[in-house]
């Protein structure tokens, strides 16, 4: 993140290393952070940086966002940090990072202790060498939950995120397919009948060079949840 020209962001997003393939360290604060909305701890760090990320569900029990990470392999390594001074009214502080290299990315909720979560993510697969780059365009969506803008996706992509407020001011969550470039597939859909009320406002700007990714919602076991997203497939090559 340029936390100087960020301060006001939604999301911050701290890279604290960028090595080899674009290998991206994101760290807590836990001393700073015993406020926020997300408390993530770092379980285990196994073999080729097998990653599992775990709730501390005992302190965080009234998390807006209980997401529990269950599996991170590749070359990877993941630290998350959050900037609580400037987010701490936010609903929901999500740092996403970036994943790069031949990686497999297994994130997935523990809906036993997480039914009356907000927000149930769930993602499937994540494979091939990319990077991604979080920030917030809190000038069109000052509005927003969550305004995600997503700058730069560097390596074999570029993908840019946007949020559509003019024309999905009533939508949880409305996602618009606007360019489809390369050996691109992309594939979202809303299940806006169930989701009318929703918070986040997604529009995918542009989706380059190759990947496939399929998001779908799982309205039947997550009915009770604010926002489902299932991340079913992302590959790479």
């Amino acid at each position: 993140m340029d936390t100087d020209t960020c301060s006001d962001l939604t999301i911050n997003v701290l890279y604290d290393q960028w090595v080899g393939h674009q290998c991206l360290y994101l760290e807590m604060h836990t001393d700073t952070c015993s406020d926020l909305t997300i408390n993530i701890l770092y379980d285990q760090w196994v073999g080729h940086e097998c990653f599992y990320l775990k709730m501390d569900t005992d302190t965080c029990s009234d998390l807006t966002i209980n997401v529990l990470y269950d599996q991170w392999v590749g070359h990877q390594c993941l630290y998350l940090k959050m900037d609580t001074d400037t987010c701490s009214d936010l609903t929901i502080n999500v740092l996403y990072d970036q994943w790069v290299g031949h990686e497999c990315l297994y994130l997935k909720m523990d809906t036993d202790t997480c039914s009356d979560l907000t927000i149930n993510v769930l993602y499937d697969q994540w494979v091939g060498h990319q990077c991604l780059c979080l920030k917030m365009d809190t000038d069109t969506c000052s509005d927003l939950t969550i305004n995600v803008l997503y700058d730069q996706w560097v390596g074999h992509q570029c993908l840019c995120l946007k949020m559509d407020t003019d024309t999905c001011s009533d939508l949880t969550i409305n996602v618009l397919y606007d360019q489809w470039l390369r050996h691109q597939c992309l594939c979202l859909k809303m299940d806006t009948d169930t989701c009318s009320d929703l918070t986040i406002n997604v529009l995918y700007d542009q989706w380059l060079r190759h990947q496939c990714l399929c998001l779908k919602m799982d309205t039947d076991t997550c009915s009770d949840l604010t926002i489902n997203v299932l991340d079913h497939q992302f590959v790479g090559h």
